[in-house]
């Protein structure tokens, strides 16, 4: 056994060609293991210390990161892994008729490849590492992460390099031969056909937005199933292509691209699949985030940190001068608004009914006053004591056992309340031209509530706001430093908004463009190497083309066809495919928002743009001049 690790340790590095394999062993090892790790830090970073949600269903989110990241790495290495296959699988059946028996051939093949995956993890692992203090960031992998990508990445590349065809090139070549030549069944599309007709009857089912359980079967049914068809129909998807390019071009470009995607239809799917069923993933996860960014709190949060900040702090009575200087003092403080509010009590019920108190505040002002605070308030009429929310009302303003009168006081918190105060309530209502206002103000007037709007000067009110506490509202500069700034003074603010929600969403965001822009970039330069590593073993089939006349320049082009199409449509079809799979989840909700459509189209024109480049990768080598032995050889 020592034996075999040591033949096959030389044989790592014997020869010029096990070089140049080793060597894209080694860094297809070392770029999979600094990716894994980066993602793995920034998805730990950016969503896992936060409060929002317990440790468990986070640990559960990172667990989901880790996985979409290592299904690209892990192909990468698994197809870098079988480099030039057919001659190394040669080379080791040769090993056993020198005598070797099975179990020393795949020691020879594991120790060949083990030895080098174990090197470039080893300095993937490092690299990572030590750019960490260099770029300034936090994003340290723990000592977790990169224990088990050192132990899993490499033994994904042994498991691949231990698994030598038993047939001699002959049988191997024609066998593939048969079973490429083989037009697709056209069964496979019927995973895609069953999971599009479930996604659209639950769509139409789910008009009036009451989600019950068996929608939501149908839809995660559905989705399931669209997922794996986007993968299942590739081949039956690339040999419709190839007919089409066969019938409707007549050029031979076109003729020889088509003949070659009829030979090996089944070959992208191979390639692509991981590259299509991330993009499908983070597309459809992204809708997913759309749903969190629809939430209210997450929506207030935005608005604080990315527009301006607000918040309202209650003053005592007497105290308003002193904290006004206070506030306006500190930095990035724009602005202050100072509203008296008196608490009461209404009296609901119809006649004849049992009367209902329900308690209410209520905010003196004046409308110029309200609409200076809220721009987009309107409907304000002065003078008349008028509905702020419809919460506490039963029904339209005038209706059956709708209150014509409100009890205030001050309610101070230094004071008990004095006599109550009896004031009229009009039919008048504001209402606010807002976004999500809803006809009511409750989005404009943030960070305030309150249940009616008292004009200054109404009987009894003024004698209450001179006892009343103040609440100031204080505006600042975008940012989230506005709250400890209000407590370093003595003067908590009494509302607030959901700052760890909005990291939150933030960062599965970032985490979700992350994974797309590693997924695309890993996925097309797998696609790169295994479109070349095919190029070079059907040498002799452009060796006879050459021979025959063939132009250099066709041969190029047909090359970059064969590679483009079926790359670019695949990534295509899995980001519209996702985009489709969000869409419907998101349908399950009136008020979970839109599928984002504009990144995802320009999500799909970087990957057509890429792919097209990588295409053009492939095409080196191709048409090259010919040589003695490649002549001799065919």
């Amino acid at each position: 056994m020592i034996a075999a690790v040591a033949l096959g340790v030389r044989l790592a590095w014997g020869s010029p060609g096990r070089r140049v394999r080793s060597l894209a062993v080694l860094a297809a090892s070392a770029v999979g293991t600094s990716v894994l790790l980066a993602v793995w830090a920034i998805a730990t970073s950016r969503v896992g210390s936060t409060g929002a949600f317990s440790d468990h269903e986070v640990g559960r989110l990172i667990a989901g990161v880790v996985a979409a990241i290592a299904l690209p790495v892990v192909v990468l290495a698994a197809t870098v892994g079988r480099l030039s296959a057919q001659l190394r699988d040669r080379q080791l059946a040769n090993l056993r008729l020198l005598g070797l028996s099975a179990a020393q051939t795949r020691t020879v093949a594991a120790s060949e490849a083990g030895l080098v995956a174990v090197v470039g993890t080893l300095l993937g692992t490092v690299v990572t590492v030590a750019l960490v203090p260099v770029t300034g960031t936090d994003l340290m992998p723990s000592p977790a992460a990169c224990a088990a990508v050192m132990m899993g990445l490499p033994a994904v590349t042994v498991a691949v390099a231990v698994l030598p065809q038993r047939l001699d090139l002959r049988r191997a070549l024609d066998r593939a031969r048969r079973s490429d030549v083989r037009r697709p069944s056209l069964l496979r599309a019927a995973p895609l056909g069953a999971g599009l007709v479930l996604c659209l009857l639950a769509r139409q089912a789910n008009d009036d937005f009451m989600v019950t359980g068996a929608e939501i079967a149908t839809v995660f049914a559905g989705l399931a199933l669209v997922g794996v068809g986007i993968v299942m129909v590739v081949p039956v998807f690339v040999r419709l292509l190839a007919d089409l390019l066969a019938r409707a071009f007549t050029g031979p470009t076109a003729m020889v691209t088509a003949r070659r995607l009829q030979a090996q239809p089944a070959a992208t799917t191979r390639v692509i699949a991981a590259l299509m069923v991330g993009l499908f993933l983070l597309v459809g996860a992204r809708s997913v985030v759309v749903a969190f960014e629809e939430t209210p709190q997450y929506a207030d949060a935005a608005d604080h940190i990315e527009n301006g900040q607000r918040a309202a702090v209650t003053v005592p009575a007497g105290g308003l001068d002193a904290a006004l200087q206070d506030v306006l003092a500190l930095p990035g403080v724009r602005d202050t608004f100072a509203f008296p509010m008196l608490t009461g009590e209404v009296t609901l019920g119809a006649p004849g009914e049992p009367a209902e108190q329900l308690p209410i505040t209520a905010l003196v002002a004046t409308c110029d006053e309200l609409q200076r605070f809220a721009p987009a308030v309107d409907d304000c009429v002065d003078g008349v004591v008028s509905a702020l929310t419809p919460t506490w009302l039963p029904g339209e303003l005038g209706g059956a056992g709708a209150p014509d009168t409100a009890a205030l006081w001050a309610g101070t918190t230094d004071a008990p309340a004095a006599s109550p105060v009896e004031v009229p309530i009009s039919d008048a209502r504001i209402t606010g031209t807002g976004e999500g206002s809803s006809d009511w103000p409750t989005w404009d007037i943030r960070p305030l509530w309150a249940d009616l709007l008292v004009p200054p000067g109404t009987a009894g009110v003024d004698e209450l706001t001179a006892r009343a506490d103040t609440t100031l509202v204080v505006v600042a500069g975008p940012g989230r430093d506005l709250y400890e700034h209000l407590d370093a003074l003595g003067l908590p603010a009494t509302t607030s908004v959901d700052l760890e929600y909005y990291d939150f969403v933030a960062g599965m965001r970032t985490v979700i463009w992350t994974l797309a822009a590693v997924v695309l970039s890993i996925g097309l330069l797998t696609f790169a190497v295994a479109a070349v590593d095919r190029a070079v073993a059907r040498r002799r089939e452009l060796t006879s083309l050459r021979l025959i006349g063939t132009p250099p320049t066709l041969l190029r082009r047909a090359q970059w066809l064969e590679a483009a199409l079926p790359t670019g449509l695949g990534c295509v079809a899995a980001i519209v495919s996702g985009l489709f799979a969000g869409s419907t989840y998101l349908q399950l909700g009136s008020d979970m928002g839109d599928a984002p459509w504009q990144q995802s189209a320009l999500l799909m024109g970087i990957a057509v743009l890429a792919s097209a480049a990588v295409a053009g990768v492939t095409v080196i080598g191709v048409g090259s001049r010919l040589r003695a032995e490649h002549i001799r050889a065919e």
